[in-house]
């Protein structure tokens, strides 16, 4: 039986947010050494929690597009999650002791912040074009969840989540100016062409893996072709980006070396993302839907 959205939803979204708290304390110390380099055993499991990790960015980024609350509320929160997500992962860093410098945090997360800017647009086209968004059964029509005003307390509320938020990046940042060398792909140290090229590519993979997540989730229409598309998108998907890091980014001798790690991490971004969305789905009701007419 289904919980009434109006009481689960603010349960199951705090349990997912501290869920992926934990698993950002977590991750740095079971699947990275000291030095940087990927644990032993790990190598494949470390592509997948990355991928995890990355769909916290696309699920954020799903309900700023996609949600039917007011904007005014779910952009500010979206960007402070992304920071919080970004500093719980620096977080597990330090726990892990794991070295980091304070220049790469920051470099951190700016990318994780513009990877979440780089996941918006293609949920906002899916707003405006196919008129589309998330509700849940219980909620108001769209009109009357996007009323509301600048007032006094929301004001207040956002300077207290803001000053919450630069307490957390300014406890979280690194003192230390140890930088860890690479295993293999792109070097800590930022060199900023291929940081913008690598996340761009990236970008584009997990977006074309992210929509077909939605409807396959969120929709009961075509749900064999979103599933074969997915299938399809993180197979093809992993090809191309491999291809992109033997020939741009020096991989290794053979284009299918990264291979199985990039389908590593298309598959944790693919299974995170799906079962966030279905698990929103089974207790709160939420459901894709057109956006009424005004």
């Amino acid at each position: 039986m289904m919980i009434p959205g109006l009481r689960a939803r603010p349960c199951v979204v705090a349990g997912l947010v501290a869920a992926f708290c934990v698993g950002n304390l977590l991750g740095p110390a079971l699947f990275w050494r000291s030095d940087g380099s990927d644990s032993s055993g790990m190598a494949l499991a470390a592509p997948f929690a990355n991928g995890a990790f990355f769909s916290e960015f696309i699920l954020l980024a799903i309900w700023c597009a996609l949600g039917a609350q007011a904007i005014r509320i779910r952009l500010p929160l979206c960007v402070g999650l992304v920071i919080v997500a970004a500093c719980t992962y620096i977080a597990g860093f330090r726990l892990g002791n794991v070295g980091l410098s304070f220049e790469i945090a920051i470099a951190f997360i700016v990318a994780t912040s513009a990877f979440f800017a780089c996941m918006l647009p293609p949920f906002w086209g899916l707003r405006l074009y196919a008129r589309k968004h998330i509700v849940a059964d219980h909620e108001a029509p769209s009109g009357q969840l996007r009323s509301g005003q600048f007032g006094v307390r929301y004001l207040l509320t956002m300077t207290g989540w803001v000053a919450v938020l630069l307490v957390l990046v300014k406890k979280t940042l690194p003192t230390n100016s140890f930088v860890p060398s690479p295993q293999w792909g792109f070097p800590w140290a930022p060199q900023w062409g291929q940081l913008i090229t690598a996340g761009l590519v990236y970008a584009v993979f997990s977006s074309c893996l992210a929509i077909p997540c939605v409807w396959l989730a969120l929709s009961s229409q075509h749900r064999w072709f979103w599933a074969t598309s997915l299938a399809i998108g993180v197979l093809l998907g992993s090809v191309i980006v491999s291809i992109f890091h033997y020939s741009f980014a020096g991989a290794g001798p053979d284009w299918w070396e990264p291979f199985p790690y990039i389908l590593s991490f298309g598959v944790g971004l693919v299974a995170t993302t799906s079962a966030a969305l279905l698990l929103l789905a089974r207790l709160c009701g939420l459901r894709l839907s057109a956006i009424p007419a005004e």
